[in-house]
């Protein structure tokens, strides 16, 4: 290896890690700045007094964690709304394993969506393909992880076999 393949090498690295870095960092002030803010206490709040049905507290709690998702990392979206859902799954009396996992497939649903779509450029970047290119290369997936996801949401069967 060379010199100056070592420093296009380091350069490439540096510059692909700064770009995380810096998604990341947004995320964790956007994050300080909801629970500054107090919105996921007042959006937990309006779930637990709007609605008596499980049905449509998954559905709001699936977009919330979409939505939260394309804004926030992972870490941060759990640390700011896994505290405040747990008295309302103890509420419905919802099996914490299923959500769990409702929750890490939503997530990852989240994390190849524009506009942060952590995944999408680190895959850019790695790739150096316009990230509206890997957009529409991941496309089948989101197909794919939105079944997958109603499937384990309707039927928690699927997500819990391997406890029993």
């Amino acid at each position: 290896m060379s010199i100056s393949l070592f420093n296009s090498i380091v350069k490439d690295s540096i510059n692909m890690t700064s770009m995380i870095f810096l998604i990341i960092a947004s995320a964790h002030i956007f994050g300080m700045v909801l629970t500054t803010e107090q919105i996921p206490q007042q959006l937990s709040q309006w779930i637990e007094t709007s609605s008596a049905n499980i049905w449509i507290f998954l559905i709001a709690v699936n977009l919330m964690f979409f939505v939260l998702g394309m804004f926030l990392d992972l870490v941060s979206v759990i640390l700011i709304a896994l505290p405040i859902l747990l008295p309302i799954l103890a509420f419905f009396d919802f099996n914490l394993i299923h959500f769990a996992i409702i929750m890490i497939v939503n997530l990852e649903l989240a994390l190849i969506t524009p506009p942060v779509g952590l995944n999408l450029f680190v895959v850019s970047g790695i790739t150096r393909e316009k990230v509206g290119n890997v957009v529409m290369g991941v496309l089948p997936f989101y197909v794919v992880l939105i079944i997958g996801l109603v499937a384990i949401i309707i039927f928690p069967a699927i997500s819990l076999w391997l406890i029993r």
